[in-house]
């Protein structure tokens, strides 16, 4: 799926944003400084696959960008911001339901994944 939904509270109304540059389902996203991280994911589409890839979207300029993939391809998984470092933890590591302990940092600044 490559859907990007945009909500304005101001005017209670939706309107459709750039695609995901990959399409894909079960992502984890997260905001940090104004724009909104996407990680992960899978697809059933043959052949069925887990994603690595990390996708920031910026508001500012309507522009996505492809960051560097996380360590461990999975779906299903969860992300926050602490002390402005992004945690992507557990998910899945094969289409479908499976689960992983997985638990990496992306660190910014340096554009690397880190375990």
């Amino acid at each position: 799926m490559t859907t990007h939904e945009i909500y304005d509270p101001a005017s209670d109304s939706w309107s459709e944003g750039p695609p995901l540059p990959t399409g894909r389902s079960g992502v984890a996203t997260v905001e940090r400084q104004g724009r909104i991280y996407v990680f992960g994911g899978e697809t059933f589409t043959a052949p069925a696959r887990t994603f690595d890839e990390a996708e920031a979207f910026d508001p500012a300029t309507g522009e996505w960008e492809q960051l560097p993939p996380v360590p461990t391809a999975r779906h299903g998984l969860g992300a926050a911001v602490i002390d402005d470092v992004i945690h992507v933890v557990s998910g899945g590591p094969n289409p479908g339901y499976s689960y992983s302990t997985a638990n990496e940092r992306l660190v910014f600044g340096s554009q690397r994944s880190v375990d």
